[in-house]
């Protein structure tokens, strides 16, 4: 375990990390976790939270709320799509489902990383001052904005809008908030005491995270971290986080069926660079120690540099982050040699 201490200790002493963390699970009974001296253990896990919204949406199918053909119309009505699909004159939204906003392949552009009806790009304008929104204000800005490709494409279009719609979806065939949501099906039975969904009403447990870096800058941004909801404000430990994989891939959130579809059927996505399934990210690596491809890692990333994924093939799981904002690949770079290391 010492050479995965001295990566650990290599990256939290460079300038553009901050409370480096991250635990491993090689097999039940052995594992391995480093914290920096004095960090907090909570972070933002950013679209990391995509998970979660996936095994919530794939829960909701299991119990007839919802099926994957779900047109996203048929419960937010019309009105709720208007402007988002609109290519060459033709209106796509009967063609916006549940599964083609799990997996990305909507074509609707991302209200986070794509230039908005506003004419602004809001992950550049967060580098100079926070700002806060809502799942409608974070649609709205979409609206009229060229779509990239045809829905149910082959390359997946990784859009942030797509989890605000299902965030809406879960909202209306629930009837509870998304917030309620997370902590009564997903955080409360599998007994994950330091994770929750940072909203604004809970903006004051911020002091509690794990500071953000951009570059070696700091980054404070809290009402951005609460305005992400099912795309992106989940708050965990990498303890937690490790549980929630547990769970997430031992099929207790969801039908193993539905674990099955969601793992198999994946579209290639060019960025972030990988697959893409139903909720769930594939990557997979060149070992940092020798001329071989790691084994294929499925679960998530997110924009803080943080990682959870699990390898089926070798039974390790992974949860880290580096809490870097403009560096997205660091938290990749972090996991890699950390597996490559670990698989020794």
């Amino acid at each position: 375990m010492r050479r995965l201490d001295a990566i650990a200790d290599r990256y939290q002493a460079r300038r553009d990390t901050s409370d480096v963390r991250a635990a491993i699970r090689l097999s039940p009974g052995a594992e391995w976790s480093w914290t920096a001296p004095h960090a907090r253990e909570q972070f933002a896990v950013a679209s990391t939270t995509k998970l979660v919204t996936a095994a919530l949406a794939l829960s909701a199918v299991d119990r007839g709320l919802l099926r994957l053909d779900t047109a996203a119309m048929h419960v937010l009505g019309r009105a709720a799509l208007d402007g988002l699909h609109v290519r060459r004159g033709l209106d796509a939204r009967p063609e916006i489902t549940v599964e083609r906003l799990l997996n990305h392949s909507t074509g609707i552009a991302d209200y986070f990383a794509d230039r908005g009806n506003d004419g602004r790009v809001l992950q550049r304008d967060l580098l100079a001052a926070d700002q806060s929104w809502d799942a409608r204000s974070a649609i709205d800005r979409m609206r009229g904005v060229r779509p990239h490709g045809r829905p149910g494409a082959r390359l997946a279009h990784y859009s942030d809008t797509n989890y605000r719609l299902l965030e809406l979806i879960l909202e209306e065939v629930e009837g509870e908030t998304f917030a309620d949501l997370v902590r009564t099906r997903i955080t409360e039975p599998l007994g994950l005491g330091a994770t929750f969904l940072l909203t604004p009403e809970t903006l004051d447990r911020v002091g509690d995270l794990a500071p953000l870096k951009a570059g070696t800058e700091p980054l404070v941004v809290p009402r951005a971290l609460a305005s992400a909801g099912a795309d992106g404000s989940l708050v965990s430990t990498v303890d937690d986080l490790l549980a929630l994989s547990d769970a997430l891939f031992g099929a207790r959130l969801f039908s193993r069926e539905l674990l099955e579809r969601a793992t198999s059927d994946w579209r290639w996505m060019l960025v972030p660079p990988g697959r893409y399934g139903l909720g769930i990210m594939r990557v997979r690596f060149n070992d940092a120690r020798a001329p071989r491809l790691l084994p294929p890692l499925v679960g998530h990333s997110g924009i803080t540099g943080a990682v959870l994924f699990h390898s089926p093939d070798e039974g390790i799981t992974i949860a880290a982050g580096v809490n870097q904002f403009a560096k997205p690949a660091l938290g990749y770079r972090f996991m890699a040699e950390l597996v490559s290391a670990a698989l020794r």
